[in-house]
């Protein structure tokens, strides 16, 4: 159980982290600021030409002016009206969510060999009833696969218990 707890963990931290630049999504100011840029660029380009003007370089400061009235309207987009059709974080949160919990779960299922595990904690919970059956004389001998669980319970019980002497016992007859 701790095993899918983690697991459950991970793939919570996963999904965040593809959850966080969606849900975190920058404001689009690029027609605000364009706009601004533009009538700063105006009003500087017209004191310009007024300081011109009084210089005397400049003849025809109407005509100027109106080009530089038409030219920021140039700068204005024609189809103001027809924005970009925006997406919905949603729409790509929830497949993306969808694909990485299926993602990783499929692919522990695929190649994470989780019915050895399985089969490794029968095994281990059957130690006891394989130790009995190969300590009495009576009884048949153990199949190799019999021989093979055992000793590998064995060596599983052995690890976390170095100093059980009964076990080294039973792997020492078993090898």
């Amino acid at each position: 159980t701790l095993f899918w707890i983690s697991t459950v963990i991970l793939t919570l931290i996963a999904c965040a982290l593809v959850a966080l630049p969606l849900l975190k999504q920058k404001a689009n100011n690029d027609d605000i600021l364009r706009d601004e840029l533009n009538k700063a660029f105006y009003k500087d380009r017209l004191s310009e030409l007024q300081e011109e003007t009084e210089e005397g370089l400049v003849e025809s400061q109407e005509d100027l002016i109106s080009d530089l009235k038409q030219s920021l309207l140039d700068d204005i987009p024609a189809q103001k009206m027809s924005q970009e059709t925006k997406v919905s974080p949603m729409a790509v949160l929830i497949p993306s969510v969808i694909l990485t919990v299926a993602l990783s779960y499929g692919l522990y299922y695929k190649f994470g060999a989780s019915q050895d595990v399985v089969k490794w904690q029968e095994v281990t919970s059957n130690l006891p009833e394989l130790s009995k059956k190969l300590m009495s004389s009576s009884s048949e001998p153990l199949s190799d696969d019999e021989m093979a669980d055992l000793t590998l319970a064995l060596r599983t019980r052995l690890h976390y218990q170095p100093e059980d002497s009964t076990g080294w016992l039973l792997l020492g007859r078993i090898a």
